[in-house]
C-alpha cells in the first residue's frame, strides 16, 4: 500500500475539512426534529385521529409499532446530537431517518413539510458526509425556495393567502389596507413569492450566496413575525421551522466547501454513496415539477402557504335520535339557514388534536372524511370538492359526492391508499 493511499485512508477515518460542518448540520437537524416532534406529539403517538398509511398493506400494522419507531427517532436524534459513533461509524443518523420514514409510511399526515426536509437533508449528509453532501443540500434547499415561490405565482394566492400574510405584516405596523385598490394589494402580495424566488436564485451561486443568505434571514424573520403571536398566531411548529431555516442557512451557505486534491481523492473512497446522494438530489430537485399535472403531492413539491391544494367541504345530517361522539362534535358548526345539516371541519380537527395543519392532498382529505363518516351515525351527507384552481383565473372545478358509493368510487381512482388503520 502506498504512503499516499495510507494517508488518505487515515484521514477518511478521522475527519475531512468539511466533516465538522456536516456534523453541526446533522446535530441541528436532530435538535429541531425532536423539537418539532414535541410540538406536534399527538401526530406521532396518538391513535385517535385517523391514520392513513401510504399503502393498503400497512393498514393492519398494530399501533405499538409506532411507539417502537418513535423511540427509534428519539434514540437516533440523541445519538446524533451527542455525536456518538459505533466502531467509528455514524450509525445514529441511519436510525433516526429509518425510524422516521417508518412512521411516515404508517400515516401520510406525518409527511409535514419540515419532516420531509429534515429526512431528505439528513440522508444527503449521511450518504455523503463531505463537500458533495453539502453541495447536494445546497441545491436541494435552493429548489425549496424556488418551487415554493412558483407555487404562489397565481391569482388565487394574490387574492387569498397573499392578502392574509400581507395584512398580518402591515397591520402589525398600523398600516390599514382596506382602502387600497385591488391591483395595489395584488402587487404587494406578489412581492412575497418574487422575493422568495430571488433568494433561491441568489443562494444557488457562490458569488451571490452571502447576499441570498442575509435576505433569507430577513424573509424568515418576517414570516415568524407575521405568523407568530403578534400576527396570525399560528402553531409553534410553523415558527420553529422558520427558525430552523435561519440557523441552517447560516451554516450551509456561510462559505464554500473546502477544496483540495487530497480532499477530492478522500471523498471518492465510497463512490457508491456519493452516487446515491447525487441521484437522490436529482429526484428531490426534479420531481416537484410533476405537481403541476397532479402527479406529485403538494407539500413535497413545496406548495406551502399557497392556494393550489384542493378544498373539501363536508356537510352531514346526524341520524335522528343519535348523538355525534363528543370528540367529533366540537368540530361541527351549523350549516345553511333553514337546514338540518352541520359542517364538519377537517382542518380544525387536525389543528386541535394534532397541533399541525392537515395533509393537503385531495385523496388524504377524502380518506379522513371517510373515516369521520364511519364514526358518526348518519347516511345523509354532502361532500363538495373544489379542485386546484386555474393559475390565471382562480376558477376551481367543483365536484359533489352525496353517498357512500360515490365517495368510495371517487377514492378508488387514487393510486395511494385511502383506507385508515383500525382504531381498535
Amino acid at each position: 500500500m502506498s504512503a499516499k493511499y495510507t494517508q488518505m485512508n487515515e484521514l477518511s477515518r478521522t475527519e475531512t475539512p468539511n466533516k465538522p460542518l456536516v456534523s453541526r448540520l446533522q446535530r441541528l437537524i436532530a435538535v429541531f426534529f425532536l423539537l418539532q416532534c414535541a410540538l406536534t406529539w399527538p401526530l406521532w403517538v396518538s391513535p385517535g385521529y385517523p391514520q392513513i398509511p401510504w399503502f393498503g398493506l400497512l393498514t393492519g400494522v398494530p399501533f405499538w409499532i409506532d411507539y417502537v419507531l418513535f423511540a427509534g427517532v428519539v434514540i437516533g436524534a440523541f445519538g446524533v446530537i451527542a455525536n456518538v459513533t459505533i466502531r467509528g461509524r455514524d450509525v445514529f443518523p441511519g436510525v433516526l431517518y429509518a425510524a422516521s420514514l417508518g412512521l411516515v409510511l404508517l400515516d401520510q399526515h406525518r409527511l409535514q413539510p419540515w419532516t420531509f426536509q429534515f429526512i431528505a437533508s439528513g440522508l444527503l449528509l449521511w450518504l455523503a458526509p463531505d463537500s458533495r453532501g453539502l453541495k447536494c443540500n445546497r441545491w436541494f434547499i435552493c429548489s425549496v425556495y424556488i418551487y415554493s415561490a412558483v407555487s404562489k405565482l397565481d391569482l388565487t394566492f394574490l387574492d387569498a393567502h397573499g392578502q392574509l400574510l400581507l395584512n398580518a405584516g402591515l397591520n402589525n405596523l398600523g398600516v390599514e389596507t382596506n382602502y387600497w385598490s385591488t391591483e395595489s394589494r395584488r402587487w404587494m402580495a406578489l412581492s412575497l413569492p418574487v422575493g422568495e424566488l430571488i433568494i433561491g436564485g441568489l443562494l444557488a451561486f457562490r458569488q451571490t450566496r452571502s447576499l441570498g443568505r442575509w435576505a433569507s434571514y430577513v424573509m424568515h424573520g418576517l414570516l415568524i413575525w407575521m405568523l407568530g403571536p403578534l400576527g396570525l398566531n399560528h402553531e409553534y411548529g410553523v415558527l420553529g421551522w422558520n427558525l430552523y431555516f435561519i440557523l441552517q442557512n447560516r451554516l450551509l451557505f456561510a462559505s464554500g466547501a473546502a477544496s483540495s486534491s487530497i480532499v477530492d481523492q478522500i471523498e471518492t473512497i465510497n463512490p457508491w454513496r456519493n452516487r446515491v446522494a447525487f441521484a437522490m438530489t436529482g429526484l428531490l430537485v426534479g420531481l416537484p415539477i410533476l405537481e403541476n399535472w397532479g402527479l406529485y403531492d403538494h407539500w413535497p413539491a413545496w406548495a406551502v402557504y399557497c392556494s393550489r391544494p384542493e378544498k373539501v367541504r363536508i356537510e352531514v345530517v346526524p341520524a335522528e335520535g343519535e348523538e355525534v361522539p363528543e370528540g367529533l362534535s366540537d368540530f361541527l358548526t351549523p350549516g345553511p339557514v333553514f337546514s338540518d345539516s352541520e359542517e364538519f371541519s377537517i382542518d380544525k380537527w387536525s389543528f386541535q388534536t394534532r397541533y399541525c395543519p392537515v395533509y393537503p392532498q385531495l385523496r388524504y382529505r377524502l380518506a379522513v372524511a371517510r373515516a369521520f363518516l364511519d364514526r358518526i351515525p348518519t347516511e345523509s351527507f354532502q361532500i363538495e370538492i373544489e379542485l386546484t384552481p386555474d393559475r390565471w383565473t382562480g376558477v376551481r372545478e367543483v365536484i359533489s359526492l352525496s353517498n357512500r358509493h360515490e365517495l368510495d368510487e371517487y377514492c378508488s381512482r387514487f393510486w395511494i391508499n385511502t383506507r385508515p388503520r383500525p382504531t381498535h
